[in-house]
């Protein structure tokens, strides 16, 4: 089996929220409610991000992508690929979420991604043991930036995985 995902390349909306709002189908920004600002609006092949106003009592910021097909679930490894370029030297923990009937569990890359001024090219490896996957009715991909005001590049994220 293999699988694979692709941020979209069209059908992007420009939005502000202080909260989380939808940019594209199945793609959205979020930062803990009321503790800041995300201005999100399409740039070249990915997304510009302003976080700004950022409270320092803000525990997350994040750019979430809802993988649409069922077969993420019984994938042992996964594979991600994104660039990335920040104003200011920033960290994004990349994190596939695990959804189940009783709620999620985020599965985190084994170490973040450093953001600089120039863009540069990460890449994660996720290993999914089968009974973490067991109960599992979805997964998502969320990008976590750490908290603070800031000007971000994200784009190319492909995800590829199997069994």
């Amino acid at each position: 089996m293999f699988v694979s995902y692709q941020l979209p390349q069209d059908d992007f909306t420009a939005v502000t929220t202080d909260t989380n709002a939808e940019i594209a189908p199945g793609v959205r920004v979020a930062i803990d409610p009321d503790n800041g600002r995300i201005d999100a609006q399409p740039e070249g092949t990915g997304i510009g991000l302003t976080f700004s106003r950022v409270s320092p009592y803000a525990e997350w910021m994040e750019l979430a992508m809802r993988l649409p097909h069922p077969e993420w679930q019984g994938c042992g490894r996964v594979w991600l690929r994104f660039s990335g370029q920040a104003d200011t030297e920033m960290a994004v923990r990349p994190a596939l979420r695990l959804i189940g009937a009783d709620g999620f569990r985020d599965h985190f890359a084994p170490s973040p991604a450093q953001l600089g001024p120039d863009r540069q090219v990460f890449g994660s490896e996720f290993t999914l043991a089968p009974s973490l996957m067991a109960e599992v009715e979805r997964v998502d991909l969320h990008l976590f930036f750490t908290p603070g005001n800031n000007r971000v590049w994200i784009g190319d994220i492909g995800l590829t995985g199997t069994q």
